[in-house]
């Protein structure tokens, strides 16, 4: 938010949780969004056995004893996340890698976003959106309380061998998740956009997978949705990703925002 203020753009949270940054346009009878999700994946204590080993859905091992975890008030229901010593993110040459970049990169791209967006045709709203991993919670309220014409979600795209996605600077436009089908016209605009702006984009359809943009429009809530995302390595994991396809979606977004009618 004091990113947003220094900019001098209008910013707040809403009761979701949701930073909200909107860069008024040229006309106010139409607006559009674009999220990215600032909460990261965890794991969740299952239970605490006699001897204070923690039992999580992904990862578990505690040295504290059963008291000591009591005290520090750990139970079943306690959300885990990876140490701040553990996540700073680090270059690789042409590479940025770290533990969720998803929303990290993300969150940057929106930053580098506001400070290009200058009086664009229609109302822009920058959303950081709360609680994405756990249902895309926040830009399911804030499009429920927010008239949008369209959506865009910025994600991570995984590299896999079942996915025709290479690694490099080329961003992934989503076709198709598991939540549904993704707006045809509004993808084929965000192509102009990139070809105005020069960039290649790469096509996806992902199983296992699903945005702010298609769960909204899923639950009815917008009706035009799509999803930027770059290519990345180890999904929720220690994550990678090409530096150069991390710009690109921000060129390819600032293009889309300015010349969108």
């Amino acid at each position: 938010m004091e990113q947003f203020t220094a900019l001098k753009i209008d910013n707040w949270q809403d009761r979701a949780g949701n930073v909200i940054a909107k860069i008024p346009g040229k006309s106010s009878e139409r607006a559009m969004a674009i999220t990215a999700h600032k909460d990261e994946i965890g794991m969740l204590v299952k239970s605490i056995d006699s001897n204070g080993c923690l039992h999580v859905r992904r990862l578990g091992g505690s040295k504290c004893s059963l008291e000591e975890l009591e005290i520090c008030g750990v139970r079943p229901g306690t959300k885990v996340v990876i140490g701040n010593h553990r996540i700073q993110p680090f270059r690789l040459n042409d590479y940025i890698a770290s533990y969720t970049l998803d929303n990290k990169a993300s969150v940057a791209i929106l930053l580098e976003l506001a400070a290009k967006i200058i009086a664009p045709p229609v109302d822009i709203y920058l959303v950081a959106s709360a609680k994405e991993e756990v249902g895309a919670i926040g830009a399911l309220y804030f499009t429920q309380n927010q008239k949008l014409d369209a959506l865009i979600a910025l994600e991570i795209c995984p590299l896999a061998d079942e996915y025709p996605i290479e690694s490099g600077e080329a961003p992934v436009l989503l076709s198709q998740d598991n939540y549904g089908v993704y707006d045809e016209f509004l993808n084929a605009e965000i192509r102009q956009a990139a070809k105005k702006a020069d960039i290649p984009l790469q096509l996806a359809v992902i199983d296992g997978f699903g945005s702010d943009a298609s769960i909204a429009m899923k639950f009815g809530h917008v009706s035009r949705g799509a999803c930027l995302s770059f290519p990345t390595q180890n999904t929720h994991g220690y994550e990678i990703a090409h530096l150069g396809a991390i710009a690109n979606c921000i060129e390819v977004l600032a293009t889309y925002c300015m010349t969108v009618h």
